[in-house]
């Protein structure tokens, strides 16, 4: 529609003969309205194709399968008329705008309005440029919440560790297993699990402790396991007390690690020797060491209060910290052995823990680049609106600016005014943005417990980038008004 006008003035004089040629106004509509449909139709077409071209690689943005289904009428139908609603609302204003006006009118030029406070094409300018602040804030505000889930301190260290779950064998020769890792130097040291760490185990309501107090009993405790060694194999830093180790302390099959969390909701202030009971008090588990808190199942959640259980408890899977002096490849192709060893009907299936971890932010991933993307695409269409109408005003003050040069303006001084009118628009659409962005991104972030605090410096960015590229769309413009030959402008027509 901005296009449309900013040929308006170029298509007055058109109009006016032909109204003066006896050209209904009905006419004329229709002729600016079926130009529209035309031009939206060859859109559509090119459209097709172009998402046609991209849709594998959008398939891989939204990890999904979408295709085409052109065997569908209604797929037609609906898009048909989608092309055809939006020839109608792109060329509605231009043709309506320009057959109002008398013939005399048209040839005195005083259908311009150039200078009006508020104007279709600006609250058109003003809106898509809304759109596009709004994008450009919800692209940096998920950016800064991605980096500073995935910048978050895990409380374990993920280089080097591998788990392998229990299938066939692994769990009966487990032991035989680990010595042989951990003497033929491929491992630092082995632990055996509830579940994988980055799975985070399971939950519970049955842990009870003294002094619990009757709100605190539907509390939910997160449970996981380790037979020994496991603040070494993870690195997990030990608070307080020791590690559970079943080889050495044979009451360690009913021993507990307890995190920071656990502490704090038992009320504990020396948590060390504490007893917990669990099914109905038939369970009785001793606390004997205290580790950080540590991320396990969501890096965007608040880490819970974590029970660590003893061989008492049920395992599943098992953590080798590989030999870090050693190369990755050879650590791998000596653990294939040894397991192929002992679980020969079975291939050795692992996984790196870092990359499972990282698989947690995939879904963000695709969020930031899928924000991004359309951010572009709003910005794209918001700039080819800010050029038409620059190229409107242009044209429509072309005689302004030849008096202003032959009385000694300057190009620079022409190129600033002209700019500024454009910054106007912009400069109302940041004040739009801005509040309805602060509101939408904070509702966003409350779905993630652990999240970043919106500033003004976030903003202020957004705001600014919004004028440059504001600024970058019209000074084209704007300096080939101000450095056209005023003697072409101001000759008597």
């Amino acid at each position: 529609m901005n296009l449309s006008t900013a040929r308006s003035e170029k298509r007055a004089k058109e109009v006016g003969i032909r109204k003066v040629a006896g050209a209904p106004r009905h006419q004329l509509v229709t002729q600016f309205i079926s130009e529209a449909l035309l031009t939206a139709g060859v859109s559509g077409l090119l459209a097709l194709i172009m998402v046609r071209l991209v849709l594998p690689y959008f398939d891989q943005l939204v990890n999904a399968h979408l295709e085409l289904p052109y065997q569908n009428i209604y797929f037609w139908i609906s898009a048909c008329l989608f092309i055809v609603i939006t020839g109608i609302l792109a060329g509605s204003y231009p043709a309506f705008y320009l057959s109002s006006f008398k013939p005399t009118g048209i040839f005195r030029k005083q259908f311009r309005k150039v200078n009006s406070i508020i104007t279709p094409r600006k609250v058109l300018v003003v809106l898509q440029f809304s759109f596009a602040i709004i994008l450009i804030i919800a692209t940096i505000v998920i950016r800064d919440q991605l980096r500073f889930s995935q910048d978050r301190k895990t409380g374990y260290e993920k280089e080097n560790l591998v788990q392998v779950n229990f299938v066939g064998e692994i769990e009966k020769n487990y032991e035989l297993i680990k010595h042989e890792l951990v003497q033929g130097g491929i491992a630092e040291s082995v632990t055996k699990t509830m579940t994988g760490i980055t799975e985070g185990g399971g939950r519970a309501w049955g842990f009870r402790w003294p002094n619990e107090t009757p709100r605190d009993t539907n509390t939910t405790i997160w449970v996981y396991s380790a037979d020994a060694g496991l603040v070494r194999t993870m690195g997990l830093k030990l608070v307080d007390g020791r590690d559970i180790d079943a080889t050495k302390f044979p009451a360690d099959s009913f021993s507990l690690l307890v995190n920071e969390a656990a502490v704090k909701t038992m009320g504990f202030k020396n948590p060390v020797g504490q007893i917990l009971t669990n099914n109905g008090g038939r369970e009785h588990w001793q606390i004997v060491g205290v580790v950080k808190d540590f991320v396990t199942r969501s890096p965007y959640d608040e880490v819970p209060p974590t029970v660590i259980m003893g061989p008492g408890a049920w395992f599943n899977t098992m953590h080798i910290k590989f030999n870090p002096s050693r190369k990755i490849a050879d650590n791998l192709a000596g653990a294939s052995d040894i397991f192929k060893k002992y679980n020969p009907s079975y291939p050795f299936d692992y996984k790196f823990v870092d990359q499972e971890y990282a698989h947690k932010f995939e879904s963000a991933q695709r969020t930031k680049l899928m924000a991004a993307l359309f951010a572009g695409l709003a910005i794209f269409i918001s700039c080819l609106g800010l050029f038409g109408l620059s190229a409107f005003v242009a044209e429509s003050r072309i005689k302004e600016i030849g008096v202003r040069k032959v009385l000694g303006a300057s190009a620079f001084n022409i190129t600033r005014l002209l700019s500024f009118d454009f910054i106007k628009p912009v400069a109302v659409s940041i004040l739009i943005a801005i509040p309805v962005a602060w509101w939408a991104m904070n509702k966003w972030l409350e779905d993630y417990p652990v999240h970043i605090q919106l500033n003004w410096e976030l903003f202020l960015a957004a705001g600014l980038a919004a004028i440059a590229i504001a600024l970058a769309t019209v000074s084209y413009q704007s300096i080939r008004a101000s450095m056209a030959n005023p003697v072409k402008s101001l000759r008597m027509e």
